[in-house]
Protein backbone atom coordinates (compact mmCIF):
# COMPACT_ATOMS: atom_id res chain seq x y z
CA UNK A 1 0.00 0.00 0.00
CA UNK A 2 1.07 3.70 0.11
CA UNK A 3 0.54 6.82 1.39
CA UNK A 4 -0.76 10.04 -0.44
CA UNK A 5 0.02 13.65 -0.57
CA UNK A 6 -1.75 15.42 -3.34
CA UNK A 7 -1.51 13.50 -6.87
CA UNK A 8 1.28 11.90 -5.68
CA UNK A 9 1.68 7.92 -4.31
CA UNK A 10 4.38 7.19 -1.51
CA UNK A 11 5.78 3.69 -0.24
CA UNK A 12 8.30 4.83 1.84
CA UNK A 13 8.55 7.64 4.40
CA UNK A 14 11.68 9.02 5.97
CA UNK A 15 11.90 11.70 9.09
CA UNK A 16 15.24 13.39 8.62
CA UNK A 17 16.88 15.08 11.17
CA UNK A 18 20.19 16.59 12.37
CA UNK A 19 22.01 13.27 13.25
CA UNK A 20 18.80 10.87 13.69
CA UNK A 21 19.37 9.82 17.17
CA UNK A 22 16.36 11.45 19.04
CA UNK A 23 13.52 13.17 16.47
CA UNK A 24 14.00 11.30 13.53
CA UNK A 25 13.65 8.35 15.35
CA UNK A 26 11.18 8.95 17.83
CA UNK A 27 8.92 10.14 14.62
CA UNK A 28 9.25 6.95 13.13
CA UNK A 29 8.95 5.18 15.75
CA UNK A 30 5.72 6.65 16.63
CA UNK A 31 4.44 6.57 12.95
CA UNK A 32 5.05 3.01 12.59
CA UNK A 33 3.04 1.96 15.98
CA UNK A 34 0.39 4.40 14.62
CA UNK A 35 -0.64 3.54 11.49
CA UNK A 36 -1.24 -0.16 10.70
CA UNK A 37 1.36 -2.38 9.44
CA UNK A 38 2.13 -3.33 5.86
CA UNK A 39 0.96 0.36 4.63
CA UNK A 40 4.27 2.03 4.11
CA UNK A 41 7.62 1.67 4.71
CA UNK A 42 9.11 3.95 7.64
CA UNK A 43 12.57 4.84 8.52
CA UNK A 44 14.85 7.76 10.08
CA UNK A 45 18.10 9.01 8.86
CA UNK A 46 20.28 11.79 9.80
CA UNK A 47 21.57 14.93 7.93
CA UNK A 48 25.29 14.40 9.56
CA UNK A 49 25.80 11.24 10.54
CA UNK A 50 29.50 10.80 11.13
CA UNK A 51 29.51 7.21 12.56
CA UNK A 52 26.47 4.91 13.76
CA UNK A 53 25.34 6.15 17.16
CA UNK A 54 22.49 4.78 19.26
CA UNK A 55 19.27 6.86 20.67
CA UNK A 56 19.16 9.06 22.99
CA UNK A 57 18.76 7.50 26.25
CA UNK A 58 15.62 10.05 27.52
CA UNK A 59 14.12 9.36 23.99
CA UNK A 60 14.34 5.29 24.17
CA UNK A 61 13.16 6.17 28.20
CA UNK A 62 10.34 7.86 27.80
CA UNK A 63 9.32 5.79 24.63
CA UNK A 64 9.91 2.60 26.29
CA UNK A 65 7.21 4.06 29.26
CA UNK A 66 4.70 4.19 26.11
CA UNK A 67 5.47 0.86 25.05
CA UNK A 68 8.04 1.21 22.15
CA UNK A 69 11.50 0.40 21.77
CA UNK A 70 14.23 1.65 20.28
CA UNK A 71 16.66 0.98 21.89
CA UNK A 72 18.14 -0.85 18.92
CA UNK A 73 18.24 1.86 16.68
CA UNK A 74 21.40 3.10 14.97
CA UNK A 75 22.09 6.45 13.30
CA UNK A 76 22.11 6.17 9.53
CA UNK A 77 23.54 9.26 7.14
CA UNK A 78 20.69 9.93 3.95
CA UNK A 79 21.73 9.83 0.88
CA UNK A 80 21.10 10.84 -2.61
CA UNK A 81 19.85 7.14 -2.86
CA UNK A 82 17.22 8.11 -0.94
CA UNK A 83 15.49 10.28 -2.80
CA UNK A 84 12.27 8.75 -5.69
CA UNK A 85 9.49 9.67 -6.45
CA UNK A 86 8.00 7.27 -3.99
CA UNK A 87 9.55 8.61 -1.58
CA UNK A 88 8.41 10.98 1.18
CA UNK A 89 10.91 12.96 3.52
CA UNK A 90 9.78 14.89 6.62
CA UNK A 91 12.48 17.30 8.31
CA UNK A 92 12.02 18.38 11.59
CA UNK A 93 13.20 22.22 10.78
CA UNK A 94 13.00 24.39 7.90
CA UNK A 95 16.57 25.17 8.47
CA UNK A 96 17.10 21.45 7.95
CA UNK A 97 14.92 21.63 4.76
CA UNK A 98 16.87 24.09 3.05
CA UNK A 99 20.41 22.52 4.49
CA UNK A 100 18.73 18.91 2.67
CA UNK A 101 17.90 20.68 -0.63
CA UNK A 102 21.53 22.35 -1.13
CA UNK A 103 23.01 19.36 -0.35
CA UNK A 104 21.14 16.64 -2.51
CA UNK A 105 20.46 18.35 -6.13
CA UNK A 106 18.05 15.55 -6.41
CA UNK A 107 15.86 16.40 -3.35
CA UNK A 108 11.99 15.63 -4.09
CA UNK A 109 8.85 15.34 -1.95
CA UNK A 110 10.32 17.16 1.08
CA UNK A 111 8.49 19.16 4.04
CA UNK A 112 9.14 19.37 7.22
CA UNK A 113 7.04 17.50 10.00
CA UNK A 114 4.72 20.34 10.86
CA UNK A 115 4.01 21.84 7.21
CA UNK A 116 2.72 18.29 6.39
CA UNK A 117 0.47 18.21 9.77
CA UNK A 118 -1.04 21.29 8.83
CA UNK A 119 0.76 23.69 10.91
CA UNK A 120 3.88 26.16 10.88
CA UNK A 121 7.25 26.00 12.32
CA UNK A 122 9.65 23.83 13.59
CA UNK A 123 10.21 20.47 15.85
CA UNK A 124 12.98 21.57 18.04
CA UNK A 125 15.77 19.12 19.75
CA UNK A 126 15.55 19.50 23.49
CA UNK A 127 19.71 18.23 23.27
CA UNK A 128 21.02 19.07 26.98
CA UNK A 129 17.56 19.99 28.95
CA UNK A 130 15.91 17.63 31.79
CA UNK A 131 13.52 14.53 31.05
CA UNK A 132 10.86 17.03 31.14
CA UNK A 133 11.50 18.70 27.87
CA UNK A 134 12.15 15.40 26.36
CA UNK A 135 8.51 14.20 27.04
CA UNK A 136 7.01 17.52 26.56
CA UNK A 137 9.40 16.80 22.82
CA UNK A 138 7.99 13.69 22.33
CA UNK A 139 4.49 14.80 23.58
CA UNK A 140 4.79 17.33 20.64
CA UNK A 141 5.93 14.92 18.06
CA UNK A 142 3.20 12.44 19.08
CA UNK A 143 0.79 15.02 18.53
CA UNK A 144 2.04 15.74 15.10
CA UNK A 145 2.48 12.23 13.96
CA UNK A 146 -1.25 11.56 14.86
CA UNK A 147 -2.19 14.47 12.78
CA UNK A 148 0.34 12.80 10.11
CA UNK A 149 -1.25 9.41 10.22
CA UNK A 150 -4.95 10.84 10.42
CA UNK A 151 -4.19 12.55 6.78
CA UNK A 152 -2.64 9.08 5.56
CA UNK A 153 -5.40 6.90 6.43
CA UNK A 154 -8.10 9.37 5.03
CA UNK A 155 -6.34 9.58 1.89
CA UNK A 156 -6.10 5.83 1.51
CA UNK A 157 -9.56 5.57 2.31
CA UNK A 158 -10.28 7.51 -0.83
CA UNK A 159 -7.61 5.79 -3.40
CA UNK A 160 -9.39 2.38 -2.24
CA UNK A 161 -13.03 3.54 -2.61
Amino acid sequence: MSAIKGDASYDNIIFVSEDDTYRGPVASALLQKTLPWGYVNVSSKGLVVLFNEPPNPKGVQILNEMGIDISGHSSVQMTADDFGSNTLVIMMTERGKRRLYERFSNATNVYTLKEISGSNGDVEAPYGKDIEEYRTSVAEIKELIEKLAEIIRLELEEVNR
